[in-house]
């Protein structure tokens, strides 16, 4: 048993020693939008604060919701980023060496970019 806990503890130190870049940008990428779906959402609500203490709505919900609502914009590829942003931040959240992580991020990167052409600031 000690062993094991030698381990984990081992683990802990190595991960906590390391800085993730990617993960960084990603996690505090997906709490920006998140609260952006959450202002987008509220705009169109009389009493928010309901849905705020009672809802819990996760991500995904917000962001369909937040899409949803959008009149003129709802087809608009910044809404594939936002899903990709999502499936690569729970991929994250879930296993540190996921197999699946270079797959998303790429994915990611691609729709980002893609996006992103069209405008003069990149």
């Amino acid at each position: 048993m000690q062993e094991h806990l030698a381990g984990l503890l081992d683990n802990f130190a190595e991960q906590m020693d390391n800085l993730d870049e990617i993960a960084h940008v990603v996690l505090k990428g997906h709490l920006l939008i998140e609260e952006w779906l959450t202002h987008a959402i509220n705009q169109h609500l009389f009493h928010p604060e309901h849905l705020a203490e009672d809802g819990r709505l996760s991500f995904i919900q917000k962001a369909t919701l937040a899409r949803s609502l959008d009149l003129r914009r709802n087809n608009l590829g910044i809404w594939d980023v936002i899903a990709a942003v999502n499936s690569l931040r729970n991929e994250l959240a879930h296993s540190l060496d996921s197999p699946k992580r270079v797959k998303k991020t790429e994915a990611l990167k691609k729709l980002f970019f893609r996006e992103a052409a069209g405008h003069q600031d990149f």
